[in-house]
């Protein structure tokens, strides 16, 4: 219940800040589009088949490291901007505009995410050296690769494509 707590906030902050776009609805789907909804479900596909590889595996951690995080995480979605397109790293969300105000936005985001793990974690059973191994993992690669792929480089030809809160909903779906 409480990711729906929060997501329903962040949804409440981008709509205020978004507030003359959020509406708008459009068809417009170029290659693109289907490049980034094509490597979001290959991305979902690898992940699925964790359920059944034993992620602590070789194959599994090649399935991870290699296939999600490096391909579909930053080569797919760097090469296709970069090489492909023929564009920016501004077209992946890498921009110098606004950056206090999301800087800000998250600080305060981040904040309140902490408060609840603060309360609701057990700190007695915590093993801090895995939770400092897991961090520098989950960080740089997933948090890098999440970053890239779901928000620089799906969301945002979704957004083109579709208009905004379709691109929230079409992104969070290929997420899941």
């Amino acid at each position: 219940m409480e990711q729906v707590f929060m997501g329903l906030i962040v949804l409440i902050i981008v709509l205020l800040i978004k507030r003359k776009d959020a509406f708008t609805f459009r068809w417009q789907p170029d290659r693109g589009a289907w490049v980034a909804i094509g490597t979001g479900i290959v991305a979902f596909l690898l992940s699925a088949s964790l359920l059944i590889i034993p992620s602590a595996s070789v194959f599994g951690r090649l399935i991870l490291c290699v296939g999600i995080w490096l391909v579909c995480g930053i080569v797919i979605p760097w090469g296709y901007t970069i090489l492909i397109e023929g564009h920016s790293l501004a077209e992946l969300g890498i921009r110098k505009e606004k950056w206090k105000i999301s800087l800000l936005i998250n600080l305060g985001l981040a904040a309140f995410f902490s408060l609840v793990i603060i309360f609701q974690a057990d700190f007695a059973v915590i093993d801090w050296k895995e939770v400092g191994q897991s961090a520098v993992v989950l960080i740089a690669a997933g948090g890098l690769f999440e970053l890239f792929l779901y928000y620089g480089f799906i969301h945002l030809r979704l957004e083109k494509a579709f208009g905004f809160l379709p691109a929230i909903l079409l992104t969070s779906f290929l997420y899941e």
